[in-house]
């Protein structure tokens, strides 16, 4: 646990002034290598899942526009060896309103076995961001003010990011910086590299043999924005889920999954309520995932041990 404080008071000492707020995910406990890139290789050999996100269902703008956020993701990793060194790739799409933002990236990691029952694993991943801006979205009072923009316009920055995760049979925990790189020649659009320090933490208590709870939580901190949520959900021998989380001042969610095909398929559902401020928010939002894995390890350095194994 001291080499885990050690590597996150690096982490944080490295990442220097944050901005916008990340894109949230309401089954974030089975997305971990979304949010930290140490996370890579900890499933199976090979491991595959795609995901998208609806949130504020039917929100419109006052122009009667549909402006609801969206998010994709797209996530393969892969263990190379037996040492410990893994590998992923991760494509995003975040859409809200006349804003898109797209991300590729890759991942790198490396896994230690602490103990016979913990592991450490240390993260990177690096690629490109593009963002843009389509100007037609938007209805103007005095269309023909020639300050008004037009079209499409876009940049492309790199964006990198640091993480730690932890690994133990009882418990996991891991820290993330996200969006580090703040180069200014990269900000045509004015518009400031997303940043955010990610901490995430789970316990899993055994229920009975076939029966695991897992509290969980997870911190995303930027300038001026803290996003909190909690969640608990029940597994049945890794075959079926389900379970509740709040996201503080925004949502109450329901979790439910299952897996196939010998375990090696696997889907889960959200669905969230809207708490906070749901006059200017849609009601509802969903999300959906599926995720398939090949292979198994063995004779491996690392500990796989979320007992409700997370969907990469």
């Amino acid at each position: 646990m001291r080499k885990l404080l050690l590597a996150a008071l690096f982490i944080t000492a490295v990442f220097n002034g944050m901005a916008q707020q990340q894109p949230v995910l309401s089954q974030y406990m089975l997305n971990n290598y979304y949010f930290n890139p140490a996370y890579t290789g900890s499933g199976e050999l090979y491991n595959f899942s795609v995901l998208h996100r609806s949130q504020w269902s039917g929100y419109k703008d006052y122009n009667g526009n549909t402006a609801a956020p969206e998010t994709q993701l797209l996530t393969a990793t892969a263990n190379l060896d037996s040492t410990g060194h893994s590998v992923g790739l991760l494509a995003s799409r975040d859409k809200t309103a006349a804003l898109t933002t797209f991300q590729a990236e890759l991942s790198y990691a490396y896994s230690i076995s602490l103990t016979s029952k913990s592991t450490l694993a240390l993260g990177f991943r690096g690629g490109i961001a593009t963002r843009s801006i389509d100007y037609d979205e938007y209805i103007v009072k005095h269309p023909d003010d020639e300050f008004i923009k037009e079209g499409k316009q876009s940049e492309t920055k790199p964006n990198v990011t640091l993480g730690v995760w932890y690994n133990h049979t009882k418990y996991y925990a891991g820290v993330s910086a996200k969006g580090l790189v703040t180069q200014a020649d990269y900000n045509t659009l004015g518009l400031e590299n997303e940043k955010s320090i990610i901490i995430t933490a789970g316990y899993h208590i055994d229920l009975s043999r076939d029966w695991t709870l897992t509290p969980a939580m997870q911190v995303i901190t930027t300038t001026d924005h803290t996003a909190v949520q909690g969640s608990a959900t029940v597994n049945h021998v890794d075959v079926f889920w389900a379970g509740l989380s709040y996201r503080h001042e925004e949502a109450a969610t329901i979790l439910v999954g299952f897996s196939a095909l010998e375990k090696k398929l696997r889907v889960g559902y959200a669905f969230d309520y809207t708490t906070g401020n749901r006059s200017a928010k849609g009601s509802t939002s969903h999300e959906l995932m599926m995720a398939y894995r090949l292979g198994k390890l063995h004779a491996r350095k690392r500990v796989v041990v979320e007992k409700q194994t997370p969907i990469e």
